[in-house]
């Protein structure tokens, strides 16, 4: 058995590839299994299995055509057949979303889709969809009739050599590469603990200090990228108060968000102009993010006659992100400071 490289994850699980996800644990066991069509470069996309692709009638249609060669796990060449199959089964009612995630089937349940030759997969909607390479970019492609892991995986890395709830190893495909075990701990302090002590290898996801303090210990490297996650505080528009646009800018202007990122996040964040990352399709990089702003944000308030106050619930996960608990005890504080009686309400289960 060649090397084995040991990594911890806070969740270890075998989940449906078309799951709708966007757990980084998930994520990093299913991009070793499976690929897609293409893949996103930070707001570029190239393609993976696809090797070309192009959009008709005003981003209606969509036609991609797959690279000679690549094969699944079993040695069988990646056809149409397989796409097409992988993007119905993906976007079919009863595939689930986790985490409140949007399902494929918001996007593609009423496209028509089909093999319009051995190596031509084509995908109609009825309406556009200019950012479908977006949406695909972690689409699993299958073989054709896949119904579990039993029947093998994708054109991936590595394949599944044993597996059970907490605990994976992956065997790796190709010659020169190591197996892959994956162990759970879901608390973030003991998994850098454990790459510190030699007990572990990798760890996802560790503690955002060990992150911000890393050239001071030198017993682990941290390896970072930029993602297109989104911290965002929703509100309901539809009643009052929150009815009255100067009371949600209000909101804006109040909230210190650079010191939210320098004492919540230890650094490891940017302010956003609005729901949307610098990697997100529609982002208009031209409009500058909301100042702080107390004063400006007191004198809306009386101008919509909310200078009395009201009661509002600030809603957060406990975990995903983690740091759910504390963004919303310092939201919460931030519009107290205001004169709005705002409590943090946690929930386990997001």
């Amino acid at each position: 058995m060649s090397e084995t490289l040991r990594y911890l994850l806070p969740s270890v699980r075998m989940t449906d590839p078309h799951l709708c996800t966007d757990s980084h644990a998930l994520l990093c066991l299913r991009r070793l299994l499976f690929q897609g069509l293409v893949v996103r470069n930070g707001i570029e996309f190239s393609g993976v299995l696809a090797g070309s692709w192009e959009a008709a009638d005003r981003g209606r249609v969509w036609t991609f055509r797959l690279k000679e060669g690549a094969r699944f796990s079993d040695g069988r060449e990646v056809r149409a057949e397989d796409a097409a199959f992988s993007l119905l089964r993906a976007a079919s009612a009863d595939r689930e979303g986790q985490l409140y995630t949007v399902t494929h089937h918001a996007y593609i349940g009423s496209a028509r889709i089909e093999a319009a030759g051995p190596r031509t997969v084509r995908l109609s909607n009825p309406e556009p969809i200019a950012d479908l390479p977006e949406f695909l970019a972690d689409l699993s492609i299958l073989p054709a009739g896949w119904k579990d892991y039993n029947d093998g995986t994708g054109t991936g890395t590595h394949t599944v050599e044993g597996m059970e709830d907490g605990y994976a190893l992956l065997r790796p495909r190709f010659k020169g590469q190591p197996f892959l075990e994956f162990r759970e701990e879901k608390d973030p302090e003991a998994r850098a603990a454990a790459v510190a002590e030699g007990q572990a290898d990798f760890a996802l996801d560790p503690p955002l200090l060990a992150v911000r303090d890393a050239g001071k210990d030198r017993r682990f490297s941290i390896f970072s990228w930029s993602t297109s996650l989104c911290v965002v505080f929703l509100i309901r528009c539809d009643r009052p108060p929150l009815d009255d646009p100067r009371a949600r800018l209000a909101f804006n202007l109040g909230l210190d968000k650079e010191r939210l990122i320098r004492e919540i996040l230890h650094g490891l964040g940017r302010p956003l102009n609005g729901p949307l990352s610098d990697r997100h399709f529609g982002r208009d990089p031209s409009v500058p993010p909301h100042p702080y702003d107390p004063g400006r944000a007191l004198r809306l308030l009386r101008e919509a006659g909310l200078a009395e106050g009201f009661q509002l619930d600030v809603h957060a996960p406990c975990r995903i992100p983690d740091e759910g608990p504390r963004l919303a005890e310092f939201v919460a504080e931030g519009l107290r400071e205001l004169g709005i009686d705002a409590r943090p309400v946690l929930h386990e289960d997001r």
